[in-house]
C-alpha cells in the first residue's frame, strides 16, 4: 500500500499533537488484544518521527508519557503506570511492523 494513501491523520499517532509532518511505513498490527486493527502508516510529528528514525523508543516514550501529563490528557480511569504499560505494549508489536524510515508528508 503507498504511503501517501494510508497516513491521512491529523495528529501525531505517538503524541497526539497536532503537527503531523511525517509517516511512518509500518505493516498491519492485529491478532494482540487491545490494539485495535492498523493498516498501514502511522502519521508523526517531527520530534516523534526523528526518535522513531533513530530508535530511541525510550525517549520516544518519555515524550509521550510527559505530554500527556503535562496536558492532562491521562484517558481517565488509567494511571499514568497502565498508560506507560499499554504503550510498552503497542510499540513492542509497532516496531517489528515498521517497514522504512519516517517519510514527510
Amino acid at each position: 500500500m503507498p504511503v501517501e494513501a494510508v497516513a491521512a491523520f491529523e495528529r501525531c499517532d505517538f503524541c497526539c499533537t497536532d503537527e503531523v509532518r511525517w509517516i511512518v511505513p509500518a505493516g498491519t498490527l492485529d491478532g494482540e488484544p487491545g490494539i485495535s486493527d492498523r493498516d498501514g502508516a502511522w502519521s508523526a510529528c517531527t520530534p516523534c518521527a526523528l526518535l522513531v528514525a533513530t530508535n530511541q523508543w525510550s525517549a520516544l516514550h518519555r515524550r509521550v508519557i510527559e505530554g500527556y501529563v503535562a496536558t492532562g490528557s491521562v484517558p481517565p480511569g488509567k494511571t499514568v503506570d497502565q498508560l506507560s504499560a499499554e504503550l510498552d505494549t503497542l510499540w513492542r508489536w509497532l516496531r517489528p511492523n515498521i517497514t522504512g524510515e519516517p517519510v514527510q508528508r
